[in-house]
C-alpha cells in the first residue's frame, strides 16, 4: 500500500471513530513522523473527496468543508469546478504540503 493510501485511509478511519475531534488534531496525529518527505496523494486530494474535505476543515480560512462539497455538487455552473480545483491547488492544498514538509525532491541537484 503507498504511503498516500495509508495516510487516506488512516485519516478517515479516525475521522471516523473521533467525529468531535477537530480536523487539525485528526491530520496531526496521522501525519506524525510522516513529515519532510515527498508523498504523491494524486487524486486521493484532489477536491472533494473524502481526505480532502478534512483537509479543508482543518486548513481553509476562506470555505468550510460543507461549502466545498456543496459548491462541487451543486447546480453550480459548470465553469465553477475548474475555478475550484484552481482555489484549491493554490490556497488550500499547499497549506497542506508546508505543514508536514510534503516538497517534491528534486529529480537532480545542479552544480
Amino acid at each position: 500500500m503507498s504511503p498516500a493510501v495509508e495516510i487516506v485511509a488512516e485519516t478517515l478511519v479516525l475521522r471516523r471513530r473521533r467525529p468531535e475531534a477537530p480536523a487539525m488534531d485528526v491530520l496531526d496525529q496521522i501525519m506524525h513522523g510522516r513529515h519532510g518527505r515527498y508523498i504523491d496523494f494524486g487524486e486521493l486530494a484532489l477536491p472533494i473527496t473524502p481526505f480532502s474535505l478534512v483537509v479543508a476543515e482543518a486548513l481553509d480560512t476562506g470555505m468550510l468543508a460543507r461549502d466545498w462539497a456543496g459548491l462541487w455538487t451543486g447546480n453550480s455552473s459548470p465553469r465553477l469546478r475548474p475555478f475550484l480545483r484552481e482555489l484549491w491547488a493554490a490556497e488550500v492544498w499547499p497549506k497542506f504540503v508546508v505543514r508536514y514538509s510534503l516538497y517534491r525532491a528534486p529529480a537532480h541537484s545542479q552544480r
